[in-house]
């Protein structure tokens, strides 16, 4: 996955993946990861606590998040 980071005083959120106009960002506030947050959907957005997350349940809600947009996952996008 190709990674973006923007910075606004503590907080910052990066990129982690995107798929046409869909988005995966990772949101830190005070230099703890809070979410993660899936958008750009046309059913709207998906947003998963980072602290109930493990990285094989974000790649499968992101996977579904992609599908139910008709698009299709690809990992070194």
């Amino acid at each position: 996955m190709n990674t973006q980071t923007h910075t606004e005083d503590t907080s910052s959120i990066r990129t982690l993946h995107q798929v046409g106009p869909c988005t995966l960002t990772e949101w830190r506030l005070f230099d703890m990861v809070t979410e993660y947050r899936m958008t750009g959907g046309k059913f709207g957005g998906h947003v998963l606590s980072i602290k109930d997350t493990s990285g094989e349940r974000l790649e499968a809600h992101w996977i579904g998040y992609l599908a139910a947009n008709g698009l299709k996952f690809e990992p070194n996008a």
